[in-house]
Parts: C-alpha cells; structure tokens; sequence
C-alpha cells in the first residue's frame, strides 16, 4: 500500500523527514573510543616527548614506555664497582678507526722533522735557576750588613730590628723551661734560607744506597742537585749522563 504526499510517493514503512529532525544535532560519534584515539580524530594537538620501546616476546606482547625528557628528571649515573671497568669516552672501534684514517693520510708524505734540542732543552732554564740561586745568597749577605736580623736559636723565627722582640711565642725544644721566651741572635743566610739537602750520586740509576753508607755520600742542596740533573755542569759534582 503506498501513501501519497503531494505528487511525492512514498512506500509504506519509510517516514518523511520532519523540519524538526532537520535541525536536530548529530550524535557524537567519539564519545565510546579510548582517550588516545579520541584525540587522533579530533582537531587539538598534544605533543609529549614520548620514548617507546617495542620488545618482542612469545606472547606478543607490546610495552609502553614513557620517559620525560626534561634535564631536571633525569636519571644518575650508573654507580660502578671497583671490579668493575669503566667504559672509554669514546668506543675503542671509534679510536682504532680514526688512527687507520691518520695512518692512511699520512702514508706517502714526508716526515715532520724534530724540534731543535735548544728549543726544547731544560739547559738554559737549569742555568738560569742556578745563577738566580748564587744571585739571591750574595745579596742577602748584603742586606745582613746593613739590616739587623735576629733568628731565635731554637725555632726558625726571625725578627728584622734592632732588638728582637719580647713575645713568648716560641714553639721549640725546652720552650716548656724558658716559658716560651726566644733566645735570640745573629742571623745568617741559612737561617732566612731553610737548607734542604738531597743525595748526589755520579751515577744516578746505578746501585742504591744502602743503609750503612747514608752518612758516607755527599748530600748537597736539593736545587743544585736538580740542576745538575737538568744539564748543568759543576766540576765539583760530576755526574754520568746517558743520551
């Protein structure tokens, strides 16, 4: 049976549209999907620094991780043991690598040839730290003629005066007896230039000493040791030097 609408006809069993549903809103169609696909179907945007890891297992199984990437939350340093070695900076493959490429560019160019020995000598510095040294004794021996200096005898205090002075500030051998009192006199340059002494040997890699010769070999003052070490040559200390 078919209905007649105007000059419209219409099988039995279908409405006509109302005005009324014309204007009706469309039902969501987002509303029974999961948060995540609910923002990919719609127009906003989010961005996460988002780190994911897919580890594959028997069961097919798929894990989700979520790191944040701020400075602020990052993880420590893994704590190594002492048994435990270190890994290099830079991958050794990395340095082998790099040393064929060196190996490679320098194949075929001449070699770089060597500084000059005076450029690079400790010589001329030995020289110099051993005149400076000379230097510095004779003028204090100078001064010591024209400026009063007092050194106590029994600590390495020194007073610059006249007289030295009356402070019981002394921290020497029997400082208990004399209520810490200095006993004080004329100075010298080793007072104002601590010795200190080294061994000198002829030949510096040879035998050790031993203990019962500690007494028997020459001691000198340790910068003059040093500077002969470093190529300074005194008549009075010879040394055997190897090239």
């Amino acid at each position: 049976m078919n209905m007649t609408i105007g000059t419209l006809s219409l099988p039995t069993g279908i409405a006509f549209p109302t005005p009324t549903d014309v204007f009706m809103l469309k039902p969501n169609l987002l509303l029974h999907l999961s948060s995540l696909d609910y923002y990919q179907y719609s127009s906003g945007k989010i961005r996460l620094p988002v780190e994911t890891r897919i580890q594959l297992k028997k069961c097919f199984r798929c894990k989700l991780k979520v790191r944040d990437e701020v400075p602020q939350n990052a993880n420590f340093p893994r704590q190594y043991a002492r048994k435990e070695k270190k890994p290099f900076s830079t991958p050794i493959v990395e340095l082998r690598r790099a040393a064929r490429e060196r190996l490679k560019m320098m194949k075929g160019q001449p070699r770089k040839s060597l500084l000059d020995p005076k450029e690079w000598s400790l010589i001329p510095t030995a020289y110099n730290v051993y005149n400076a040294r000379i230097t510095l004794i004779n003028n204090l021996k100078k001064l010591l003629k024209v400026v009063p200096v007092h050194a106590c005898e029994w600590c390495s205090e020194i007073h610059v005066g006249p007289v030295g002075h009356p402070f019981t500030s002394c921290k020497g051998a029997q400082a208990n007896l004399r209520k810490g009192l200095h006993e004080w006199m004329k100075a010298h340059v080793e007072d104002m230039i601590i010795p200190i002494e080294a061994y000198h040997l002829e030949d510096r890699l040879g035998k050790r000493i031993p203990h019962e010769e500690r007494f028997s070999i020459p001691r000198i003052p340790a910068m003059v040791e040093l500077c002969i070490q470093a190529g300074v040559e005194i008549p009075e200390f010879p040394t055997k030097r190897r090239r």
